[in-house]
């Protein structure tokens, strides 16, 4: 299997803290991923928090260093994580590609907080020949390609509905939904605000014809809500809290000629959310030994971005 050097610069949540003090059947951060992986050799670490390079390294056994020092260490890289705050994405992209020339960049969501800096990150990167991923992970679940395969063979029948709740706000968990409709079923017709008290909270519809997709936000509510309810013609698949899976199809016909739906086994669907940064770096290994397509790229995630940015305009206008 062949190596590939790999640095991370952000040692924050997704960069190494999410899983740092937590069982080891969980791979949430980047860090964890890679250093269990056969085909990636983690060899660097940058944060501009001491106290997190310390720890790390302790972690690690990999070199850490202060952000002041990226210049003098990015030589001979394969591949270079920004796992930075969003805001200062294109600052660190601007900075990475001007001290080395690696064959793919890996950016956390979203892209970028402006829509300019977003553009020119992807334009840079396309005139640099460097493959730019962007980590909506549930692209490449499993789960969520066999979901997609039945979607596009229609074997449960068309699609009729689908009810998404998200978290946070729109541009840090929402757009991984907004992101994934559009992978599954295409750009909507039609974009309809139904909700918004808060323009980085709103309730909105994708409408395309024959589907109407609901997204509702979860702020506000005092428990966990982050599900899926995908409605079939035949079936219906629902996701709760992106860790468990319901497939319920049609296997009793009721007195007045309805048919009921009866759970059954639906593990070709489930999202293996406890060790889901392992499957996004098998994923780019796969890339980066041209065994696999680069579906979630600069240009799908500056797409999403503009839908995002399209959503909070109409919302300040209400």
């Amino acid at each position: 299997m062949k190596t590939f050097r790999t640095a991370i610069v952000g040692l924050g949540k997704i960069g190494f803290e999410l899983d740092a003090n937590v069982d080891e059947k969980y791979v949430l951060s980047y860090a964890r991923a890679f250093s269990m992986h056969k085909g990636f050799d983690l060899v660097a670490g940058f944060d501009i928090d001491r106290s997190k390079v310390d720890i790390f390294e302790k972690e690690y056994k990999v070199q850490g260093y202060h952000y002041e020092d990226l210049k003098d260490n990015l030589t001979d890289i394969d591949a270079v994580v920004i796992s930075t705050p969003a805001n200062n994405h294109f600052e660190v992209f601007e900075e990475v590609v001007s001290y080395c020339k690696p064959r793919m960049i890996i950016m956390e969501k979203p892209l970028a907080l402006d829509l300019k800096q977003a553009r020119k990150i992807v334009t840079t990167a396309d005139e640099m020949d460097i493959l730019l991923y962007v980590n909506y992970f549930r692209r490449v679940d499993p789960g969520i390609k066999k979901l997609k395969q039945y979607l596009d063979s229609e074997e449960f029948g068309k699609l009729k509905c689908v009810d998404i709740y998200y978290g946070e706000d729109l541009m840090n968990n929402g757009s991984h939904f907004v992101d994934l409709m559009r992978h599954l079923v295409g750009e909507p017709c039609q974009i309809k605000l139904l909700h918004s008290n808060d323009i980085n909270n709103p309730d909105f519809m994708f409408l395309y014809k024959g589907l109407r997709i609901f997204f509702m936000s979860s702020v506000g509510i005092d428990y966990y809500l982050k599900d899926m309810d995908f409605v079939f013609e035949r079936a219906r698949v629902k996701y709760y809290c992106f860790s468990s899976t319901q497939l319920m199809l049609p296997e009793v016909e009721l007195c007045f000629g309805a048919k009921e739906l009866i759970d059954v086994e639906s593990r070709d669907l489930h999202l293996d959310v406890e060790r889901y940064m392992l499957t996004v770096i098998d994923y780019i290994h796969n890339v980066l030994s041209n065994k696999s397509e680069l579906i979630s790229t600069g240009h799908t995630a500056l797409q999403t971005l503009e839908v995002c940015f399209d959503i909070m305009k109409k919302g300040e206008r209400v």
